[in-house]
């Protein structure tokens, strides 16, 4: 009975944590951004999909989730990807609270405040997504667009194809940039430090996350 009790606490903590984590990730995104000192890959993206089209960074998020999506049923052709949907509006949700409501109007001031900005970001985003991917729920798309990438090309090495996927979005960021008039925009120096750091932390947190629940239950 006891056992029963407690994994019924657990299933209700995860999905505490997993909203929970899509919020936290959500506000990282949000603060990076405004630090202009560089954002992640996909969110470069989302950025200047944001301003292409005159739309918000959660329905940008949207559409270029879903074209992954899209990609990945194609070739999978098995419709239990669609699960990812959950996440995919979930962090849309999140990032358009974070732009709209809780951070509308408000930048960093000085440089020394977008570094503040960035750190911050740089934990927060890690952190959330190390929470999602804890509670063993669906996560995002871009782990099996990967994998998917990984069979189609015959490289049976998953860093160096996930780089590959990493420099495709800021190959589209770019481009996305030079069309709308602001240069390379969101891709910085941030770009590159996210890319190194933001695994290395993930992994950390989740060991941390798993510590913290093994010494709880």
């Amino acid at each position: 009975m006891n056992i029963v009790v407690l994994k019924n606490k657990w299933f209700y903590v995860r999905i505490m944590m997993y909203i929970l984590g899509m919020f936290i990730a959500g506000g990282g995104v949000n603060l990076i951004l405004r630090s202009t000192i560089g954002a992640g890959s996909w969110d470069a993206v989302n950025d200047h999909s944001r301003i292409l089209f005159g739309i918000t960074l959660g329905t940008a998020s949207l559409i270029t989730n879903f074209t992954i999506l899209t990609f990945i049923l194609i070739y999978r052709k098995n419709l239990k990807y669609l699960i990812v949907i959950i996440p995919i509006f979930g962090i849309a949700t999140m990032m358009d609270i974070w732009d709209i409501v809780i951070l509308h109007e408000i930048y960093p001031f000085g440089l020394f405040d977008q570094i503040l900005w960035f750190i911050l970001g740089s934990i927060l985003l890690p952190f959330g997504l190390s929470l999602m991917i804890t509670t063993k729920f669906p996560s995002m798309v871009y782990d099996e667009m990967t994998f998917a990438f990984m069979e189609i090309l015959h490289i049976n090495n998953f860093l160096k194809v996930r780089v590959g996927v990493e420099l495709l979005a800021v190959l589209i960021a770019i481009t996305q940039g030079l069309v709308i008039g602001i240069g390379l925009g969101s891709v910085s120096i941030g770009t590159v430090i996210l890319a190194i750091t933001v695994g290395p932390m993930i992994d950390y947190f989740i060991k941390l996350v798993n510590k913290i629940k093994k010494e709880a239950y």
